[in-house]
């Protein structure tokens, strides 16, 4: 009855305190709830993106990430525009991975963790010059194509010209305005859209990743 009497009075003086303490004891404490399963309060004590269990993620909107855990397999080939724990990430998914990154500290920091099946290559920073153009280059056609570093419209009209149909491309940040223009070229060029929204590892907003395709694709989508 006291308890009863303390939470009747709390939630009329002080009602968002209220709601803030069930945000916590609900978000935080349980360890089933979604900031906990999904890594994302790791993440923010890591201060690096990361699973529950300490494994490297993209730091892109979580159910975007559910996509590639589940429709990147060891058949495919990578290439990534920017690299980071993402590459990481991505290894562990794909047949190789091929990332390019053009901070030489940061690129040193990162290969010392990646796996055989991934590399990341050093190139400098231009607009609209090699460093969009830098799948064009790629060894090996990629069947995916992660584009989340510099200049990122640029590098998705001057990538799609290079691959076949059927890869598929993941922008991320969509949310953003400025890269409206890109996923309108990409919509003029025949391909479709699917938006994902959620936190990123760590994340404090709304965030949006989109997932560029065409109806025949290694995705199965």
């Amino acid at each position: 009855m006291v308890r009863k009497i303390v939470k009747a009075i709390a939630e009329k003086t002080a009602p968002n305190l209220v709601t803030h303490y069930r945000a916590y004891d609900r978000l935080v404490r349980i360890k089933e709830s979604y900031l906990n399963s999904s890594g994302w309060l790791k993440s923010l004590h890591e201060e690096r993106p990361c699973d529950s269990t300490g494994s490297a993620l993209p730091w892109m909107a979580f159910p975007m990430i559910a996509l590639l855990r589940e429709r990147v397999t060891k058949e495919h080939n990578l290439f990534e525009f920017g690299s980071g724990f993402s590459t990481e990430f991505y290894a562990t998914l794909a047949k190789s991975v091929v990332s390019i990154e053009h901070d030489q500290e940061w690129l040193d920091l990162i290969r010392e963790k990646l796996p055989s099946n991934a590399t990341v290559q050093f190139q400098p920073l231009d607009a609209n010059g090699e460093y969009c153009r830098a799948a064009q280059k790629a060894e090996t056609t990629p069947d995916v194509v992660v584009i989340d570093g510099r200049d990122r419209v640029n590098c998705l009209k001057e990538t799609v010209p290079s691959c076949p149909s059927q890869t598929v491309y993941i922008f991320d940040d969509t949310h953003r305005q400025k890269y409206e223009v890109g996923l309108d070229w990409a919509v003029q060029q025949g391909y479709r859209l699917l938006r994902f929204e959620g936190l990123k590892p760590g994340g404090l907003e709304l965030n949006q990743s989109t997932l560029i395709y065409k109806p025949e694709n290694v995705f199965g989508i």
